[in-house]
């Protein structure tokens, strides 16, 4: 998890309250763990909500990129291990009915 701070500036007149004081306009930084990995640079920005928004994406990118497979994939995969296990072509078809259906599910929640 990452969390934002300010950073106060030498010249700063709030530099004494630390860095969880937010009422300066001094630069905002990270700080924290992402995906093991130890976080602490600048965020480029003096405003929070622009700050959060750069914080949300680093996150969301870090999970994007940890490896993990999407549903389709997992399922295809599955659904090739069944048919060398030589299961029934009727079996086969549901799975494959249900992958579909599950995929259009996700499909329907990621457009709303």
């Amino acid at each position: 998890m990452i969390r934002p701070y300010r950073r106060h500036s030498v010249d700063c007149k709030h530099a004494d309250r630390g860095r969880d004081w937010r009422h300066c306009d001094c630069p905002i930084w990270a700080d924290g763990q992402l995906g093991g990995v130890e976080v602490r640079k600048s965020l480029g920005t003096r405003d929070w909500q622009e700050a959060s928004q750069k914080i949300i994406k680093m996150e969301a990118d870090a999970k994007a990129d940890d490896g993990r497979r999407g549903l389709a994939d997992a399922w295809s995969d599955y659904i090739d291990l069944k048919r060398n296990d030589q299961v029934s072509d009727c079996v086969l078809a549901k799975y494959e009915l249900l992958r579909d259906r599950l995929a259009w599910l996700i499909h329907q929640r990621r457009a709303s």
